[in-house]
């Protein structure tokens, strides 16, 4: 992607660089300001060779001080408002891109999910018709076994959810999870690539 190309490039490369800078100006000044600290706590002592000696630092971190700012200047370390439009209009032209892809994406994904419907009714229609089977393989079963008894009711029909075909569950929790699971093992493959890719060029 060209906008993740101008931002680890440009923007996070120049802004990353600035930061060390300032982070060294930061520590460049609270030296200075605890040589100042100690510069007046000797000279009360009158030990004028430790002042010496700290005005000494003082004058290189004092010279430091202006490279540093100097060094803020550099284009490599400056974000422009060029830089940062050409990351904005980079931006919005992909994530355009981006979105109408997800919307042609997800109606796929939703009829998809309506054949899925049209499937299981087929199927549930099927259960329905296997459990007037087998209920009445019940009541043949229950009838040989007590021909004399009057207690035998005929189900017309079980609950489907009670109908195992093929020694598989077939309720719409089952299939459910199954696409739970393959969805989710999708999004984990895609989060793998990209970590092992180091992210999207």
């Amino acid at each position: 992607m060209k906008t993740i190309k101008l931002f680890n490039e440009g923007i996070y490369k120049k802004a990353t660089a600035a930061r060390n800078v300032r982070l060294n100006h930061h520590n460049v000044v609270n030296e200075l300001s605890q040589l100042d600290a100690k510069i007046n706590y000797y000279r009360k002592e009158k030990d004028f060779a430790e002042v010496s000696k700290l005005k000494k630092r003082q004058n290189e971190l004092e010279g430091q001080i202006g490279a540093i700012e100097e060094e803020l200047q550099d284009e490599g370390k400056t974000i422009t408002d060029k830089d940062f439009q050409a990351f904005y209009d980079t931006y919005n032209g992909e994530l355009n891109t981006l979105n109408s892809k997800h919307s042609k994406l997800n109606e796929q994904m939703l009829e998809k999910i309506e054949e899925l419907k049209v499937i299981f009714a087929e199927l549930d229609e099927n259960k329905h018709v296997a459990s007037r089977l087998i209920s009445r393989k019940r009541y043949v079963d229950a009838l040989k076994n007590s021909p004399d008894s009057t207690t035998i009711i005929l189900e017309d029909s079980m609950p489907t959810h009670k109908v195992v075909l093929c020694g598989t569950e077939t309720d719409p929790r089952e299939y459910s999870w199954i696409v739970d699971n393959e969805l989710s093992a999708a999004v984990k493959e895609n989060a793998q690539k990209h970590y092992n890719n180091g992210g999207i060029k």
